[in-house]
């Protein structure tokens, strides 16, 4: 009878087990799924903190824990499939992964997704851009910290002073302006790699790394 019980108890462990592995795999592939929908939006790869920031003002907060099961199950499931991943990340010109991650798409050419010291500044400003165009259609008021965001990579880009000159550093229409003002490059960042990438992803190829390399980092 007890070894019954035991048996019975063991049973209901494996079961409540398997059924939160399959829950927090389920949330993975949902977060992966709104990843992929906010890196084809921006255009451009996007820091692990500018991405957590969107996908809560998404209604979809996000811890670490989460976006390294994401990261970890996109990984698995190339080794198995051997197709390209939903995410990739951006590499340094040298192959290895940033660090904090930057996520990616993984259909994208290798040299969109290398950071070089020429493509920073347009990735940083077309987060802003983007950012901005979606403020300006909305009837709501944007999040803190979104607004912590925007103002935080404008300061990174040096605009922090054209900032402080708007009347209102809330105005969208007219932060988007100052941007393009002064990046007017940023309106094409996600359809045009840099010549520094351009030299970056002929290296790398050439080193003829494996396909995992390209997509993950070395």
């Amino acid at each position: 009878m007890f070894i019954e019980s035991y048996a019975v108890t063991d049973l209901y462990v494996s079961l409540y087990a398997m059924s939160s592995d399959l829950r927090r795999a389920r949330r993975a592939g949902a977060i992966a799924t709104e990843i992929e929908a906010l890196v084809a939006a921006i255009g451009v790869p996007l820091e692990t903190h500018a991405l957590r920031v969107l996908l809560a003002d998404r209604g979809r907060p996000t811890t670490a824990e989460h976006l390294a099961r994401v990261a970890a199950g996109e990984r698995t499931e190339y080794l198995r499939t051997r197709l390209p991943p939903r995410l990739a990340v951006a590499v340094t010109p040298d192959g290895a992964p940033l660090v904090p991650r930057w996520w990616a798409d993984g259909d994208w050419r290798l040299q969109r997704r290398i950071l070089t010291e020429d493509a920073l500044p347009l990735w940083r400003g077309k987060l802003v851009e983007r950012i901005c165009s979606e403020l300006i259609g909305r009837r709501r008021h944007a999040a803190p910290e979104l607004v912590t965001l925007v103002r935080a990579t404008m300061a990174r880009l040096g605009l922090d002073d054209e900032m402080l000159r708007l009347p209102d550093t809330q105005d969208w229409q007219d932060v988007r302006a100052v941007l393009l003002d002064n990046l007017p490059g940023v309106i094409f960042a996600h359809d045009v790699a840099t010549p520094q990438q351009h030299e970056a992803e002929a290296a790398l190829l050439a080193a003829d790394l494996p396909a995992a390399a390209l997509y993950f980092g070395r």
